[in-house]
């Protein structure tokens, strides 16, 4: 986590210009899937984020951040990676065509389950060389519009396994 969290902060101040307070529920989001969402799990995620937080402002001293009333607090700060100057100047053509990249609809992320770390390892093996992250993306449209899960996890190695077993019967 602490390797995630330098990363991220990194990036994060080299662009800040003001003072934001990034709550901790979109923290646990990013850093935390693995913690509960209710009862004691934002408290021991929280600690556990602080904790490797400590760990990084050893190597990035000039990370101007804390705990602040709703989330972690972010300073304007000198970034840690200096922004090199460009050594050719750019061309206002690219000569190689960028490929065309659509986004993907954003997912509500309110109500939305959270999955454990080791059933995206589970769903691999009921799903053996599909890709895993393009059936949750299928998995939570499909849910969209029902009753969420009691056993999120269950669900989706379901459903993976049910897409897997009908994707070899449409191969035949």
């Amino acid at each position: 986590m602490a390797l995630d969290i330098y990363c991220w902060l990194t990036y994060r101040m080299s662009y800040l210009h003001k003072l934001t307070e990034i709550p901790w529920s979109a923290l646990q989001m990013q850093f935390g899937a693995d913690y509960a969402i209710q009862g004691q799990g934002p408290r021991d995620f929280k600690k556990k984020f602080l904790h490797h937080l400590r760990s990084v402002l050893v190597l990035y001293p000039e990370a101007h951040v804390e705990d602040g009333e709703r989330g972690l607090l972010l300073k304007p700060s000198r970034p840690h990676v200096v922004k090199l100057p460009p050594v050719l100047p750019r061309l206002k053509a690219s000569p190689i065509p960028e490929p065309l990249l659509l986004p993907l609809p954003p997912l509500p992320l309110t109500d939305a389950p959270h999955l454990k770390t080791s059933t995206y390892e589970r769903a691999k093996k009921a799903a053996p060389g599909w890709d895993i992250y393009e059936l949750e993306r299928q998995w939570r449209e499909w849910i969209i519009n029902k009753e969420p899960p009691k056993k999120p996890d269950a669900a989706f190695i379901a459903f993976c396994r049910k897409k897997a077993t009908a994707g070899k019967v449409n191969t035949r």
